[in-house]
């Protein structure tokens, strides 16, 4: 007895046309298959951006070796033997690869220096003293306003200061500053003083010297000279511009500042 193939492949092809998917099964297959494909881009953008947070974070910490020439070397340590250490400096504008007798070196740390933390020796990876560092730019100019008060008067001031001597390290300072202004909106004053900054960094210690000449109705008369003496707190760093002093002194009484530089 033959078989009728044909019939038998229509039959089939048939049944699994009664099992043939929805068109909105097809589309919610493909929406899933696609919120997946997004999931999974996520995820794997997310892992490479912590692996490179990760890594960078890791390229600005530096291993420290103390020389016994009191030399300091921000470096990668790769291993340390019997009797050497052998790291990774920058020499010559390169990263090279070398190594110290135990007997060179007084001491070293590991992953305690951060890049944006030290200054380096141009061109290499030893460290420079902090108070040896040169100030490629320093703000000389300054214009700030001051607000005082002194028993029962007020005065408001308008002030130009320049610099004129600043050392390598920026920790002492000399300055000028002429200003004007008014006293209990009747008087009126103008300066001129000497100015000494002492500090590191953006934290400095002010003292300052002059005279002022005011015209208001005073028992010394409407028109007198006096001498200006201050001392106070001034927040500035060399190369920023925001200015802020705070200080007592005569004849200003207490007095508080913000100011600009450039």
């Amino acid at each position: 007895m033959g078989i009728n193939t044909t019939a038998a492949i229509g039959s089939v092809t048939s049944a699994g046309n009664h099992f043939q998917e929805s068109p909105r099964l097809t589309r919610y297959k493909a929406a899933i298959k696609r919120l997946d494909m997004r999931l999974c881009g996520k995820c794997m953008l997310f892992v490479i951006i912590l692996a490179s947070g990760i890594r960078m974070a890791h390229a600005q910490q530096y291993d420290l070796i103390v020389t016994t020439r009191h030399d300091s070397i921000a470096c990668h340590i790769d291993s340390i033997s019997g009797n050497n250490i052998y790291f990774e400096m920058r020499y010559a504008r390169e990263w090279i690869h070398t190594l110290y007798s135990n007997d060179q070196v007084l001491y070293y740390k590991t992953q305690v220096l951060n890049k944006k933390d030290v200054t380096f020796r141009r061109g290499t990876s030893y460290l420079l003293d902090p108070d040896s560092i040169r100030i490629n730019h320093v703000n000389r100019n300054m214009a700030y306003g001051t607000a005082s008060y002194l028993l029962y008067s007020y005065a408001l001031t308008l002030n130009y200061e320049r610099i004129f001597f600043v050392n390598q390290g920026a920790n002492k300072t000399w300055s000028y500053r002429v200003g004007g202004g008014i006293i209990n909106t009747k008087g009126k004053f103008a300066l001129v003083t000497l100015n000494n900054l002492r500090g590191k960094g953006k934290n400095k210690f002010e003292m300052n010297i002059g005279a002022t000449y005011i015209n208001e109705p005073h028992n010394f008369g409407p028109h007198y000279l006096t001498v200006v003496l201050n001392a106070g707190y001034r927040l500035q760093s060399p190369d920023k511009q925001f200015i802020l002093r705070a200080g007592v002194g005569t004849p200003e009484g207490l007095y508080f500042s913000l100011g600009y530089s450039f």
